[in-house]
């Protein structure tokens, strides 16, 4: 059983626990494989902005919807390309997560409504 037992353990390293869990169990971050997620292309976060704007209800014709859809996906592309800038400027690293995007879409929903 031990030969094929495999743990998947995620932390965000944006999570304000992260560094306390850091502190208080070290082996977790000594020895871990590290899984670092590449930025979405625009086209996926066309395609994500897409599937949650799709069926919601807007008061707005199909030509307007579509360019809200991919106004969304630039939009977030732009803000990662941004805190790339203020990274070689500030040295500062700021993250854009896909939850960033997926949060961004879920408030402008509830903000709509």
């Amino acid at each position: 059983v031990r030969d094929n037992l495999h743990i998947i353990l995620c932390m965000s390293p944006m999570n304000p626990k992260f560094p306390i869990r850091a502190r208080k169990f070290p082996g977790l971050v000594s020895s871990p494989t590290i899984d670092w997620f590449l930025a979405w292309p625009e086209e996926a976060l066309v395609s994500v902005s897409h599937g949650f704007i799709k069926d919601f209800p807007l008061d707005c014709s199909d030509e307007v919807k579509a360019s809200l859809v991919t106004h969304m996906g630039v939009v977030h592309k732009m803000v990662t390309d941004v805190c790339a800038e203020y990274f070689h400027s500030m040295r500062r690293q700021v993250y854009q997560t896909p939850k960033s995007y997926l949060s961004f879409i879920a408030a402008y929903k509830a903000m709509y409504r």
